[in-house]
């Protein structure tokens, strides 16, 4: 009985860190995944809604390299706005505004990496980018 009321303590201090890992600063690297938000300092949300992969798989020759696009949606306590990341290996930056204050979003990668003979869920997709004010 003890181990069992030991194991609950642990997981309610482990969803305790998760919430707090949750809030992020703006600079910070931090990893997205489809239809989960990270909140930012200012009560700002991001979330990704969509997205399409187009890049040339592994082991196999492409004319184009491709891309992923990117949708997500930015929130504050007021506004929300939906913008189109485009990652590809010379991404640049992406600027919008949000309630007055310009944001850029910065993708520094995409995985999994696709595979010809391997269908990628949305949900597996992990997203690693910078959000700053600028």
């Amino acid at each position: 009985m003890k181990k069992i009321a030991f194991a609950f303590i642990l997981l309610a201090f482990a969803c305790t860190k998760e919430e707090v890992a949750s809030q992020s600063n703006f600079g910070d690297a931090v990893v997205a995944e489809y239809s989960k938000n990270i909140n930012f300092k200012n009560d700002i949300s991001l979330k990704i809604n969509n997205l399409e992969e187009s890049r040339c798989p592994k082991n196999t020759t492409c004319v184009w390299e491709g891309m992923v696009k990117i949708f997500a949606n930015f929130s504050d306590k007021t506004t929300s706005k939906d913008i189109v990341i485009e990652f590809n290996s010379k991404s640049l930056p992406t600027s919008f505004e949000l309630s007055g204050q310009k944001y850029e979003v910065q993708i520094t990668d995409v995985l999994p990496y696709p595979e010809a003979s391997k269908k990628i869920e949305l949900n597996s997709y992990k997203v690693n980018m910078v959000v700053k004010k600028i």
